[in-house]
């Protein structure tokens, strides 16, 4: 058994890890594969942009011919966005309220090591494998771009791509941080499923009403692809809010972990 909680959780995650970007790549692929399809196809730019609800549920893209709105439309306003969550939620929840639940947080404490420490190496290892996870998307869109003439640059997909991570990281954070809290698979699960729907809808469907438009700035989704990085690139604003999200949100599981008393 590695002593290293970091590496041993590395270790653990490494086969779900590998599963999941063999997923992500065959399934970019195939969907760029459909690109030169819609490439000289300008009629369903039109319809997009005649209809405000077939925009939002676009992700408020309205091109479907560029390579880049493309992308956008099918994978990453929705789709990408929505599996990484998925992801993370599934690691962040297995990080303490899992351990709890297996009896096994005993072990993980067993090691000469604090409770800061330990939370700190669970969510390293969490960040870096969704970062594998993002590192498979990228890969797969720079090589649809080549194979089906795309057209997408380079620098921009990257960018994209480190906004897709921190957006997957908050969301890693929030579930560390009510596993953290609660001890319990199911809440955390749960509680953090809710948050994402809720984010989705807030960013999709608030602006088309007035009055709730202000609740989009309330998003996570908002604050990952409003700017449309892959298109104009990743906004500095927009990145420090997602990071300042994690932070806070491990600091809260820092806090409420060091206090909680475990289930063991």
């Amino acid at each position: 058994m590695l002593s290293n909680i970091f590496l041993k959780s590395l270790r653990d995650q490494r086969r779900s890890v590998l599963w999941w970007e063999l997923g992500i790549i065959i399934v970019t692929l195939i969907t760029c594969a459909t690109y030169p399809s819609f490439k000289d196809n300008t009629q369903l730019d039109d319809i997009l942009g005649d209809s405000e609800f077939l925009k939002a549920l676009a992700g408020g893209f309205e091109s479907l011919s560029s390579g880049e709105g493309f992308v956008n439309t099918q994978l990453m306003a929705v789709f990408l966005p929505v599996l990484v969550m998925i992801f993370v939620i599934r690691l962040g929840t297995s990080t303490i309220a899992g351990e709890e639940r297996d009896a096994t947080i005993d072990i993980l404490l067993a090691n000469p090591v604090s409770r800061l420490s330990a939370l700190a190496q669970k969510f390293g290892a969490l960040v870096l494998s969704s970062l594998a996870l993002v590192g498979a998307v990228w890969v797969s869109l720079l090589a649809g771009s080549v194979l089906f003439d795309m057209g997408l640059d380079f620098w921009r997909v990257t960018q994209a791509c480190v906004s897709l991570a921190l957006f997957g990281w908050a969301f890693g954070a929030l579930a560390l941080a009510v596993g953290s809290a609660t001890g319990r698979t199911g809440t955390t699960f749960a509680v953090t499923s809710a948050v994402g729907v809720a984010a989705y809808l807030a960013h999709t469907f608030a602006p088309l009403v007035d009055a709730l438009e202000p609740l989009k700035y309330l998003s996570v989704f908002y604050y990952y692809i409003a700017v449309d990085p892959l298109t104009n690139g990743i906004s500095i604003a927009h990145a420090v809010v997602l990071a300042a999200v994690t932070v806070v949100l491990f600091g809260v599981a820092a806090y409420t972990f060091e206090r909680r008393d475990l289930a063991i």
